[in-house]
């Protein structure tokens, strides 16, 4: 095995046999020089680099190059989580202002019909004025009970859309 990470490697064990052992024995030191003789071929004569120092190189960048696009990808993951946090929060933020439009049109059309109804109430009891039955005073009295507790109602309900 040959240790990539040192300047010299210090062993070289290539364990391979063939049909006949001896043979095999004299031939493996030639197979060993000549990969050794290889690996020190100057492949770039201008920086003087054999074969061993650009494999080296090589698998340094190639090591680098794997571990940067590892980190970008984290990255990207954390960009694409904070893009869909922040679509979340307007979405929230919009279905906020939808609950809160709602509740104000809800409130304005109830306060419409507390007027129509008040205004109802009192048309009859203008119609009713000068009745002496003791059913229409009876009926005059719920009605202003009645006015009163819309009157109540609607003050309390401005209050809650204004505050």
């Amino acid at each position: 095995m040959i240790d990539i990470d040192e300047e010299e490697p210090k062993f070289v064990r290539i364990e391979i046999e063939g049909l006949n052992a001896e043979k095999w024995y004299q031939l493996r030191t030639k197979f060993i020089r000549a990969i050794h003789k290889t690996l020190d071929t100057v492949i770039d004569h201008e920086h003087s680099s054999t074969l061993r120092d650009e494999a080296k190189k090589f698998t340094t960048e190639l090591l680098n190059y794997g571990k940067a696009k590892l980190q970008r990808a984290g990255l990207e993951n954390e960009e694409l989580m904070a893009q869909v946090d922040l679509l979340y929060s307007q979405k929230e933020k919009e279905l906020a202002e939808a609950r809160k439009l709602h509740a104000e049109a809800e409130a304005l059309e109830i306060r419409n019909n507390i007027r129509k109804l008040k205004l109802g109430i009192g048309g009859m009891k203008a119609l009713m004025i000068g009745e002496t039955g003791k059913e229409e005073i009876l009926f005059l009295k719920q009605m202003d009970h009645f006015l009163e507790i819309l009157r109540d109602f609607e003050g309390d309900n401005n209050v809650r859309l204004q505050g």
